[in-house]
């Protein structure tokens, strides 16, 4: 029996008609796809959550695999923290005078 590739024509035949059509060259078996969306999604910065779901793998799985790629998820939380506790910004005019935009809108309607 002869040795056959790493990737054989069963592997990819479902998959050769889009990965031509996005000029992926040379082509890809559908895992190394599925492993490069996880890497990307996880690199972008995208939780763990999304992929284990839309890969249909478990968190424990998808942390085990690719946790490493993934951002601190402590400096995310801090940063959406620090943006609930941010002073908030009061309009002004031209002149630099605050707006009050309350009765502005009470004159309007």
């Amino acid at each position: 029996m002869a040795a056959t590739s790493a990737s054989t024509t069963s592997d990819r035949s479902n998959g050769d008609p889009p990965q031509k059509a996005a000029g992926i060259d040379p082509l890809r078996r559908v895992y190394d796809l599925r492993h490069t969306f996880a890497t990307f999604a996880l690199r972008a910065g995208i939780s763990t959550f999304d992929p284990s779901c839309y890969m249909g793998a478990s968190l424990t799985m998808i942390d085990r695999h690719y946790g490493h790629l993934a951002r601190d998820g402590r400096e995310q939380a801090i940063k959406l923290l620090d943006a609930l506790n941010a002073p908030r910004v009061r309009p002004v005019d031209a002149g630099g005078r605050p707006v009050d935009t309350e009765s502005a809108g009470r004159r309007h309607a």
